[in-house]
């Protein structure tokens, strides 16, 4: 039984006697972080998208095909994750 108290101990596993309190504070951080990068990786892959078909059309480079969407994005006040989403609309007419 002492051992299972100095491992506890020793890996600085929290409150209980088997690391619930900091287990659960490790959980919704975790949580809370997934929650925030969600929106960012949805949006990653319509903008991926949207290089590709300029890519296709301009025949330039995947950065250079971004600093287009970045302009546009710019010059029209319209966010990024927006811009690909016109991009991709006038490639469809």
């Amino acid at each position: 039984m002492p051992a299972r108290a100095e491992r506890s101990g020793r890996d600085g596993a929290g409150d209980g006697p088997h690391g619930e309190s900091d287990l659960a504070e490790r959980h919704r951080a975790a949580h809370t972080e997934v929650e925030q990068l969600r929106p960012t990786l949805s949006s990653r892959a319509p903008i991926e998208q949207a290089k590709g078909v300029l890519m296709a059309q301009r025949h330039c480079t995947a950065a250079e095909a971004f600093e287009i969407l970045r302009m546009l994005s710019q010059d029209t006040n319209v966010k990024l994750r927006d811009v690909d989403r016109g991009a991709e609309a006038g490639c469809h007419r």
